[in-house]
């Protein structure tokens, strides 16, 4: 289960993964992000675009959320 978040002027992945998994600090967090990046297909972590939509899961680390 997720929802799409649509990327802002100044987001980061980390930040994005801070919003939405805030109970997480240090090395989760890494982990998080790299869900992240591995659930949106994004080839640089470092280069978002505003206007880019991101599958969010409630869980990042739920197996059962496929890849969109």
């Amino acid at each position: 289960m997720g929802i799409r978040y649509t990327v802002v002027n100044g987001d980061k992945l980390r930040t994005i993964a801070q919003k939405f998994y805030d109970e997480i600090e240090g090395d989760g967090l890494n982990g998080k992000v790299q869900t992240l990046v591995r659930l949106n297909n994004i080839v640089d972590p470092n280069k978002l675009a505003i206007g880019q939509e991101l599958w969010i899961t409630k869980d990042a680390s739920d197996p059962d959320v496929e890849d969109s």
